[in-house]
């Protein structure tokens, strides 16, 4: 398992990276308008969905739980699909469905990383960025009727978080397909 997702160590770096500009662009537009961010949000589930699902069909042999990646990705896409197909019933539920995505990406990366201690060095940076997301759904969930501008800052920072812990995966994941190579 572990060759297999060194072998697609870029597929965290690109979602890291993309995490980091989608946090950067809710810091820097925290203003924007209720339907602006739920598009907005609908392109970060969309694409995340969609490197969730390349990651699970890369990773599918040799890994028995591929399909709990899959089941995330193809959330993210789901998500990210009600929101640009009816954006003003999505600014509704916008609040509900990022805090139920949250938690459900959450708990899927704290199980991969209890699944993968045995084999890599580093796991507790799955098993963090799983509880910042928990954590970040529970928020959602318990505080709907906060602001856009308070949620704006929030999702910016957590994805900002995200995708820093993504990054420091793939250069884990690199550094142990290198190490594998040299065995």
């Amino acid at each position: 398992m572990l060759g297999l997702i060194s072998k697609n160590w870029w597929v965290f770096l690109i979602r890291g990276v993309l995490a980091i500009l989608f946090g950067l662009v809710m810091l820097a537009r925290p203003g924007a308008g209720t339907s602006f961010l739920v598009w907005l949000f609908g392109v970060f589930a969309f694409v995340e969905g969609i490197f969730a699902v390349i990651a699970a069909f890369a990773g599918r042999k040799g890994n028995p739980n591929w399909w709990a990646v899959l089941i995330q990705g193809l959330a993210g896409i789901l998500i990210g699909i009600v929101m640009f197909t009816n954006p003003l019933m999505t600014a509704i539920l916008f609040v509900r469905l990022l805090g139920l995505w949250a938690i459900i990406v959450g708990l899927f990366r704290i199980v991969g990383a209890v699944r993968l201690r045995a084999e890599v060095a580093g796991e507790w940076m799955h098993v963090v960025g799983g509880i910042i997301t928990v954590l970040l759904g529970i928020v959602v969930m318990a505080w709907p009727a906060g602001g856009v501008l308070a949620f704006a800052w929030l999702i910016g920072i957590f994805a900002i978080l995200m995708g820093a812990f993504l990054i420091g995966v793939a250069v884990n994941m690199r550094g142990a397909g290198k190490a594998i190579e040299a065995a």
